[in-house]
């Protein structure tokens, strides 16, 4: 029962989210957006919030709910070590953050995944390296493309997923143009009303133009939860 009750609060504490977390949309085509709230008109504010509010709001309640409902999430709280703590100025750790919004915004059905949007983080020199299968390296925008499109369970036509990062299982570091961004997925398959696969991804980035792009990112599988 104290079990049950930590969780609730847990949760609860949990599916709230932020208003400067909110700050920053989903590169959308290839753009940024501003990064400070006082950079941002009432209108891309109010845009924020109803998009980026209501995305996360719905990934953190549905992998939450499925989470309850296996009667493991209190088991995976429980374990968890104290995460690594952000590191570098906040308006540049909160930018290199929203890649993990665009990230799985691109690969969840809301409603639909968007292979566009999950190459527009990444540099044209982008190299990926997928753990999971004999550390196969992918170079240039286009490799990258191709392992997303024909590999990444996500993106896979069958696969129905909406992903989700807990907060304690994200950590960004930011040191001058140069940062690091380390985050787990939990990718819910909404069909099954299971977990589709637990996996990481971690990035070093570089600032162009005033835009956060992907230059090397090892992806794979995460044993446990």
């Amino acid at each position: 029962m104290r079990q049950k009750r930590t969780l609730a609060r847990r949760a609860e504490a949990d599916s709230s989210m932020p208003a400067s977390r909110l700050e920053f949309s989903p590169q959308l085509g290839g753009s940024s957006v501003a990064a400070t709230s006082s950079d941002l008109s009432w209108n891309r504010v109010r845009e924020v919030h109803q998009t980026g509010g209501e995305m996360i709001g719905r990934l953190r309640n549905a992998t939450l709910a499925l989470l309850l409902g296996f009667g493991i999430a209190a088991e995976a709280s429980a374990a968890l070590p104290v995460a690594p703590q952000d590191v570098g100025p906040p308006a540049d750790v909160l930018a290199v953050r929203n890649v993990e919004v665009t990230f799985h915004t691109a690969g969840s059905m809301l409603p639909d995944k968007r292979l566009d949007l999950m190459m527009s983080i990444y540099a044209d020199d982008a190299r990926l390296t997928d753990t999971a299968h004999g550390n196969k390296v992918y170079s240039g925008k286009d490799q990258v493309l191709a392992y997303w499109r024909d590999v990444a369970g996500p993106f896979r036509p069958d696969n129905h997923w909406i992903g989700y990062t807990p907060a304690m299982r994200m950590h960004a570091k930011v040191t001058g143009d140069a940062a690091t961004l380390y985050f787990e997925c939990l990718w819910v398959d909404i069909d099954k009303n299971a977990i589709g696969a637990h996996s990481f991804s971690d990035m070093t980035l570089v600032r162009k133009d005033g835009r956060w792009q992907v230059k090397t990112i090892r992806v794979g599988r995460v044993d446990k939860l």
